[in-house]
């Protein structure tokens, strides 16, 4: 390592200091961090220079650096730069402005790496004091994210305030979300840190497409709280997804309450007509309510509607009693068709038991699965297993039924 060092310092008067390091060879390498989080820095040259008045100077500071690398993450060909009009030495007080350039960041964060492909800019702006810390103006660019934010943090207790604003391309999402998305994706959210650790995010909004959504989320230790209302205005960006045409629009809403690990939670979900492979269900409206607990899951599902003027009602309660999963009240009820009973679930969710059939004009039951029977059918199906390979019996009778030229 080659330092230089020079000028003056005279904290009454005018100061002038430059200081130098450059490695001569290979970058020099530190390692800083705890043991259990190491943080490598691989370390080419640093620059540092304060002049003006002594009291508080003009501050520049410049690093470059071949790599940072902590745990999965890797940042390479970082270009730091910080400045301050006038640095305050004696009450660690001033404006300052960092500017962050990178060739490329790999990390092992799944949801992180597609939104920070490519070459990241980061511009910072805005005061340091002894006090608190405020980013009056930042940026985060990639080539798949566009982020400004502002931001004011205490130092004594570390509470925060934080508004944000992005906009993303939808391809750097999962495939499973980005099928719903339109090209980009617009988030914007304000959020506070209290003293006491409590986080809370208001003002969130979300928008692409013809997907919005806006509410509210916090969280106080352990617990959580969430209220997100949206609409979807055209489902048939779900398709491809769930196999067959289908179309209209729904307006739907979640809120949570509760343990993290086991939040009460319910779901609603509104729509005036859906249509899916040419069936069309009108005046729809969908409620989930339960608790989400891994361990011991617990829910209630209605669902309300009407296909060609015969009403729809399907409903279930999922329930667990001593470690063990079922299904109790299961209903479909089209008209005067019903399909009914009570199914235990195994450990992988494999349904045993007995449904009741009893369908008068079964051809209402077979429109909503996109097939033309017409009769009458009324028996049991059985759902059991061989081992670990499920097996349904069916066991029916008919006066009559029919399905296109055949009659039975």
């Amino acid at each position: 390592v080659h330092g230089t060092a020079t000028g003056i310092v005279d904290p009454a008067g005018a100061s002038d200091l430059s200081i130098e390091l450059a490695a001569k060879g290979p970058p020099v390498v530190i390692s800083v961090g705890s043991k259990a989080q190491p943080i490598t820095l691989a370390i080419s040259n640093a620059t540092a220079r304060a002049f003006g008045d002594g009291k508080a100077p003009i501050i520049d500071i410049g690093a470059s650096f071949v790599s940072i690398v902590a745990g999965g993450t890797r940042l390479d060909d970082l270009a730091a730069q910080i400045h301050s009009d006038g640095f305050d030495i004696q009450n660690r007080a001033g404006p300052v402005t960092v500017k962050l350039q990178a060739g490329g960041l790999n990390t092992d964060v799944a949801t992180l790496a597609p939104l920070i492909t490519g070459k990241i800019d980061v511009d910072l702006a805005g005061s340091v004091s002894k006090d608190a810390i405020a980013i009056d103006q930042g940026t985060l660019r990639s080539d798949a994210l566009n982020a400004s934010l502002t931001a004011t943090v205490a130092l004594a207790d570390l509470s925060m305030q934080l508004k944000m604003n992005a906009d993303a391309v939808a391809t750097a999402f999962p495939p499973q979300i980005a099928s719903v998305l339109g090209a980009r994706v617009k988030f914007s959210a304000t959020a506070a840190r209290d003293p006491q650790g409590s986080f809370a995010a208001n003002s969130i909004e979300f928008t692409s497409g013809t997907l919005s959504a806006a509410g509210t989320a916090s969280m106080q230790g352990t617990d959580i709280q969430a209220d997100i209302k949206g609409k979807l205005g055209d489902v048939s960006v779900l398709s491809p997804t769930v196999g067959v045409p289908v179309a209209g629009g729904v307006d739907f809403a979640l809120s949570a309450s509760g343990a993290m690990t086991a939040p009460d939670f319910t779901v609603t979900a509104d729509s005036d007509s859906l249509t899916a492979s040419g069936r069309t269900v009108k005046s729809i409206k969908l409620t989930a309510s339960g608790k989400a607990d891994i361990t011991s899951p617990a829910a209630n599902v209605s669902l309300t509607g009407s296909v060609n003027d015969q009403p729809l009602d399907i409903k279930a309660a999922l329930v667990t009693s001593e470690g063990k999963r079922s299904i109790n009240g299961f209903l479909v009820s089209l008209g005067d068709n019903k399909v009914s009973g009570d199914l235990a679930l195994d450990d992988k969710y494999m349904p045993l038991g007995t449904l009741t059939l009893d369908a008068p004009a079964i051809d209402q039951l077979a429109a909503l699965a996109g097939q033309a029977v017409t009769g009458d059918i009324d028996g049991t199906i059985g759902f059991a297993k061989e081992g670990d390979a499920p097996s349904v019996a069916i066991d029916a009778k008919s006066t009559s039924i029919a399905r296109g030229d055949v009659t039975a």
